[in-house]
């Protein structure tokens, strides 16, 4: 019982420091930058053919100050990849689904973005409403002439 305990205590800092190097290796991995100059910059060195997805995580934005700090970095990161840049709006949160329908609905009604493939939505795939959602932007690709990517994400919302 004695060394047990004595195992126990002396064990934790160590798998503790473990975790801790584990986590912060996995951050560098998975986010490569704080704004998109730096991250651009750290995936450069990756394959040519390898392609990368920027989060700018602007939708909780919950004051006017927020919401133009997000604009102002959203309008960075798309003059940082001008040329062939994807953009993915997200509809997988439950209790924004409406509005954020109603966003990209406009959006895809834009005449400026005729011709542009470059358009997606994110969908919460285990949502009960994703199977309608789908069928919607089907309907809305069909009567504005666009092409849409879809992805499906699981679990980011899940208890909602």
């Amino acid at each position: 019982q004695i060394l047990y305990r004595a195992i126990q205590r002396l064990s934790a800092p160590i798998i503790r420091l473990a975790m801790t190097r584990a986590m912060r290796e996995m951050g560098r991995k998975f986010v490569p930058g704080e704004t998109i100059e730096t991250a651009l910059q750290a995936t450069t060195s990756a394959k040519s053919n390898d392609l990368h997805s920027f989060d700018m995580l602007g939708k909780a934005a919950c004051t006017q100050a927020d919401a133009e700090h997000y604009f102002a970095s959203y309008g960075r990161a798309i003059a940082a990849k001008l040329a062939a840049i994807g953009l993915s709006l997200d509809a997988e949160e439950a209790s924004r689904l409406v509005l954020s329908m109603s966003v990209i609905e406009q959006v895809l009604a834009t005449p400026k973005l005729a011709g542009w493939d470059g358009f997606g939505v994110v969908v919460q795939a285990y949502g009960p409403r994703a199977g309608g959602v789908i069928d919607h932007l089907y309907g809305l690709a069909q009567r504005h002439d666009r092409q849409i990517t879809i992805r499906l994400v699981k679990g980011a919302y899940w208890d909602s």
